[in-house]
């Protein structure tokens, strides 16, 4: 299970905390206090799923390690024999699950 705190780059509102399940790949959002706000989806309204998804972080700084806009990923791929580095980045005013 990977976990990352929220950007304001990434969603219109907030989360807290960002929670990666391992079994399914699908990433979850949620307030401070546990509330469930939703899951990761693409411009076409389908779950963002990562296979083996491990971690989860947000860049802090576009000329060191990406735009706030931006969560990069890892995660161990066929059967956790391979490794993965990716990012799921926002463009613009689309941040929202």
């Amino acid at each position: 299970m990977g976990s990352g705190a929220g950007s304001r780059g990434f969603w219109r509102v907030q989360p807290d905390v960002l929670v990666g399940n391992l079994g399914d790949g699908n990433i979850n959002a949620f307030t401070r206090d546990g509330k469930f706000k939703g899951s990761l989806k693409d411009d076409d309204g389908q779950y963002i799923s990562v296979d083996g998804l491990w971690a989860l972080a947000f860049g802090t700084d576009p000329s060191a390690n990406g735009g706030k806009n931006e969560l990069f990923f890892t995660a161990g791929t066929l059967f956790y024999t391979q490794g993965l580095f990716g990012r799921i980045t926002v463009d613009g005013d689309k941040g929202e699950n």
